[in-house]
Protein backbone atom coordinates (compact mmCIF):
# COMPACT_ATOMS: atom_id res chain seq x y z
CA UNK A 1 0.00 0.00 0.00
CA UNK A 2 1.53 3.80 -0.81
CA UNK A 3 1.97 6.38 1.28
CA UNK A 4 2.47 9.69 0.51
CA UNK A 5 6.20 11.41 1.98
CA UNK A 6 5.96 14.10 4.07
CA UNK A 7 8.85 16.05 2.64
CA UNK A 8 8.60 15.48 -0.97
CA UNK A 9 5.14 14.33 -1.33
CA UNK A 10 6.14 11.21 -3.67
CA UNK A 11 4.56 7.87 -3.41
CA UNK A 12 6.37 5.58 -1.60
CA UNK A 13 5.37 2.26 -0.06
CA UNK A 14 4.13 2.17 3.49
CA UNK A 15 6.66 -0.80 4.56
CA UNK A 16 9.52 2.01 3.62
CA UNK A 17 11.06 3.57 7.07
CA UNK A 18 12.21 6.95 4.32
CA UNK A 19 11.47 7.99 1.32
CA UNK A 20 13.14 6.20 -1.45
CA UNK A 21 13.19 9.72 -3.17
CA UNK A 22 14.61 11.99 -1.25
CA UNK A 23 15.42 9.59 2.08
CA UNK A 24 13.66 12.00 4.25
CA UNK A 25 11.92 9.74 7.01
CA UNK A 26 8.58 8.80 6.53
CA UNK A 27 7.24 8.31 9.95
CA UNK A 28 8.64 10.08 13.23
CA UNK A 29 10.36 7.86 14.66
CA UNK A 30 12.48 6.19 12.03
CA UNK A 31 15.63 7.52 13.29
CA UNK A 32 14.76 6.16 16.84
CA UNK A 33 13.91 2.34 15.01
CA UNK A 34 16.71 2.41 12.73
CA UNK A 35 19.14 3.30 15.96
CA UNK A 36 18.19 0.49 17.87
CA UNK A 37 18.04 -1.80 15.03
CA UNK A 38 21.51 -0.66 14.94
CA UNK A 39 22.48 -1.72 18.63
CA UNK A 40 20.34 -4.53 18.83
CA UNK A 41 22.77 -6.14 15.89
CA UNK A 42 25.78 -4.85 17.72
CA UNK A 43 25.01 -6.18 20.51
CA UNK A 44 24.13 -9.77 19.19
CA UNK A 45 27.03 -9.08 16.32
CA UNK A 46 30.32 -7.98 18.07
CA UNK A 47 32.79 -5.29 15.54
CA UNK A 48 35.97 -6.98 17.67
CA UNK A 49 36.93 -7.76 13.87
CA UNK A 50 35.93 -4.63 12.08
CA UNK A 51 37.87 -2.95 15.35
CA UNK A 52 41.13 -5.13 14.89
CA UNK A 53 41.34 -3.82 11.02
CA UNK A 54 40.30 -0.22 11.41
CA UNK A 55 42.68 0.78 13.65
CA UNK A 56 45.76 -2.01 13.49
CA UNK A 57 45.35 -4.11 10.27
CA UNK A 58 44.73 -0.78 7.35
CA UNK A 59 47.28 1.17 9.15
CA UNK A 60 50.15 -1.20 9.02
CA UNK A 61 49.24 -2.02 5.36
CA UNK A 62 49.23 1.37 4.68
CA UNK A 63 52.62 1.81 5.93
CA UNK A 64 53.82 -1.38 4.55
CA UNK A 65 52.45 -0.42 1.22
CA UNK A 66 54.61 3.34 1.54
CA UNK A 67 57.55 1.25 2.10
CA UNK A 68 57.30 -1.04 -0.58
CA UNK A 69 56.39 1.75 -2.99
CA UNK A 70 59.86 3.36 -1.95
CA UNK A 71 61.56 0.07 -2.39
CA UNK A 72 59.48 -0.62 -5.96
CA UNK A 73 61.10 2.72 -7.30
CA UNK A 74 64.33 2.65 -5.84
CA UNK A 75 64.96 -0.61 -7.16
CA UNK A 76 63.19 0.64 -11.01
CA UNK A 77 65.74 3.47 -10.85
CA UNK A 78 68.52 1.54 -10.32
CA UNK A 79 67.79 -1.50 -12.43
CA UNK A 80 70.70 -2.77 -14.37
CA UNK A 81 70.12 -4.89 -17.54
CA UNK A 82 73.12 -7.07 -17.08
CA UNK A 83 73.21 -8.26 -14.05
CA UNK A 84 69.86 -10.69 -15.59
CA UNK A 85 69.92 -13.18 -18.12
CA UNK A 86 69.06 -11.60 -21.72
CA UNK A 87 65.91 -13.75 -22.08
CA UNK A 88 64.89 -12.62 -18.12
CA UNK A 89 65.10 -9.11 -18.51
CA UNK A 90 61.91 -7.95 -20.01
CA UNK A 91 59.86 -9.91 -17.61
CA UNK A 92 62.31 -8.35 -14.50
CA UNK A 93 61.26 -5.28 -15.82
CA UNK A 94 57.84 -6.26 -15.67
CA UNK A 95 57.83 -7.50 -12.54
CA UNK A 96 59.43 -3.98 -11.29
CA UNK A 97 56.73 -1.81 -12.40
CA UNK A 98 53.90 -4.33 -11.57
CA UNK A 99 55.26 -3.85 -7.97
CA UNK A 100 54.94 0.34 -8.25
CA UNK A 101 51.66 0.10 -9.92
CA UNK A 102 50.10 -2.41 -7.43
CA UNK A 103 51.53 -0.11 -4.46
CA UNK A 104 50.15 2.96 -6.38
CA UNK A 105 47.14 1.63 -6.54
CA UNK A 106 46.45 -0.44 -2.91
CA UNK A 107 47.94 2.79 -0.74
CA UNK A 108 44.71 5.18 -1.86
CA UNK A 109 42.31 1.94 -1.14
CA UNK A 110 44.06 1.32 2.39
CA UNK A 111 43.42 4.88 2.78
CA UNK A 112 39.72 5.23 1.53
CA UNK A 113 38.92 1.93 3.40
CA UNK A 114 39.95 3.33 6.52
CA UNK A 115 38.33 6.45 6.33
CA UNK A 116 35.26 4.67 5.13
CA UNK A 117 35.27 1.57 7.97
CA UNK A 118 35.85 3.92 10.86
CA UNK A 119 32.35 6.30 9.36
CA UNK A 120 30.70 2.38 9.38
CA UNK A 121 30.13 2.90 5.36
CA UNK A 122 30.04 0.07 3.26
CA UNK A 123 32.11 1.81 0.93
CA UNK A 124 35.04 1.00 3.45
CA UNK A 125 33.87 -2.76 3.49
CA UNK A 126 34.04 -2.96 -0.59
CA UNK A 127 37.92 -0.75 -0.17
CA UNK A 128 38.66 -3.28 2.04
CA UNK A 129 37.45 -6.46 -0.23
CA UNK A 130 39.61 -4.70 -3.24
CA UNK A 131 42.38 -4.67 -1.27
CA UNK A 132 42.18 -8.54 -0.90
CA UNK A 133 41.01 -9.43 -4.13
CA UNK A 134 43.96 -7.13 -5.58
CA UNK A 135 46.38 -8.72 -3.74
CA UNK A 136 45.88 -11.93 -4.93
CA UNK A 137 45.46 -11.08 -8.36
CA UNK A 138 49.17 -9.58 -8.26
CA UNK A 139 50.47 -12.50 -6.47
CA UNK A 140 49.10 -14.74 -8.90
CA UNK A 141 50.64 -12.13 -11.89
CA UNK A 142 53.98 -12.31 -9.74
CA UNK A 143 53.64 -15.78 -10.08
CA UNK A 144 53.45 -16.11 -13.39
CA UNK A 145 55.83 -13.58 -14.25
CA UNK A 146 58.21 -15.78 -12.55
CA UNK A 147 57.69 -19.09 -13.96
CA UNK A 148 58.34 -17.08 -17.08
CA UNK A 149 61.68 -16.18 -16.25
CA UNK A 150 62.53 -19.75 -15.88
CA UNK A 151 62.10 -20.35 -12.02
CA UNK A 152 64.80 -23.21 -10.75
CA UNK A 153 63.32 -25.25 -8.39
CA UNK A 154 65.84 -26.84 -7.24
CA UNK A 155 67.12 -23.70 -5.78
CA UNK A 156 66.04 -22.76 -2.37
CA UNK A 157 65.44 -19.46 -2.96
CA UNK A 158 63.70 -19.85 -6.16
CA UNK A 159 61.80 -21.99 -3.93
CA UNK A 160 61.12 -20.06 -1.25
CA UNK A 161 59.88 -16.77 -3.67
CA UNK A 162 57.30 -19.51 -5.23
CA UNK A 163 55.99 -20.69 -1.88
CA UNK A 164 55.87 -17.27 -0.35
CA UNK A 165 54.18 -15.73 -3.47
CA UNK A 166 51.47 -18.97 -3.57
CA UNK A 167 51.28 -18.55 0.02
CA UNK A 168 49.66 -15.03 -0.21
CA UNK A 169 47.88 -15.55 -3.05
CA UNK A 170 46.06 -18.05 -1.10
CA UNK A 171 45.57 -16.21 1.85
CA UNK A 172 44.40 -13.13 0.07
CA UNK A 173 41.92 -15.37 -1.28
CA UNK A 174 40.95 -17.08 1.89
CA UNK A 175 41.14 -13.57 3.14
CA UNK A 176 38.61 -12.23 1.10
CA UNK A 177 35.82 -14.77 1.59
CA UNK A 178 35.67 -14.35 5.23
CA UNK A 179 36.12 -10.81 5.06
CA UNK A 180 33.48 -10.89 3.01
CA UNK A 181 30.90 -13.46 5.32
CA UNK A 182 32.02 -11.07 8.54
CA UNK A 183 30.48 -8.01 6.95
CA UNK A 184 27.45 -9.32 5.04
CA UNK A 185 26.21 -10.83 8.89
CA UNK A 186 27.00 -7.40 9.50
CA UNK A 187 25.08 -5.42 7.12
CA UNK A 188 22.96 -3.48 8.87
CA UNK A 189 25.08 -1.30 10.71
CA UNK A 190 26.59 0.49 7.72
CA UNK A 191 25.27 2.73 5.43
Amino acid sequence: MPGICPSCQRQATIESEFCPACGAPMNPDAYRIREERKQRTQILLPLKWHKFLTWVSLPLGGLSGLISLYTAVTTLLGFDPALYRPDAVQAVQIMMYLDVISMAVLIPSFILAEIHLLKMRWRGVKAVLFIYLFQAVYAAAALALYFRMGADMTNFDHLTLVTQLFTSMIGMIVMFFLVRFYYKKRRGLFQ
